[in-house]
């Protein structure tokens, strides 16, 4: 006799991704939960990544005429440390950012006298670091109420002998 189990749902509606136009073109959407607080942890990786490339890509220029060779190594390079760029912002917002925001556009196009990727950062962060500030505005003052409760109520308690 075999028994039979039950699966019941459980509904937490925490944590939802919300989704953004980009330049309010709606073919162009990206979907980022702002409440991430994960995403801190991913900034530091993600910085850490973006720093390395940049380097990379500095050193990519050199003084010296390139070559036919030099060419094609350039090429390479340039296409692996543009691929690590969208990897880096990708990984920092837990959603390909980048193929909505970019198309195929490069990372390292300039924007306004910065590259695309940092724009790309600086505009989203902004929606991340809005939200988390609020919503720990928030928190602070529940657990304010809670603490309060119990805080002002030690007073009235009365004493047993």
């Amino acid at each position: 006799m075999s028994k039979t189990t039950t699966t019941n749902n459980i509904e937490l509606n925490i944590s939802s991704k919300k989704e953004y136009t980009i330049n309010g073109d709606k073919e162009k959407v990206i979907k980022l939960n702002p409440n991430d607080m994960g995403i801190v942890a991913r900034t530091s990786d993600a910085i850490a990544m973006i720093n390395e490339l940049e380097e990379k890509y500095r050193n990519l220029f050199t003084s010296e005429e390139p070559t036919d060779d030099d060419l094609a190594s350039f090429t390479a390079q340039f296409k692996e440390i543009d691929a690590g760029l969208r990897e880096a912002v990708n990984f920092l917002f837990d959603y390909d950012v980048c193929s909505v925001c970019a198309g195929d556009g490069s990372m390292l196009d300039p924007q306004d006298g910065e590259y695309r990727y940092a724009v790309i950062i600086n505009t989203l962060m902004t929606l991340y670091q809005d939200t988390i500030s609020k919503e720990t505005d928030k928190l602070i003052a529940t657990m304010k109420k809670k603490v309060d409760k119990y805080v002002n109520n030690d007073h009235k308690r009365k004493r047993t002998k």
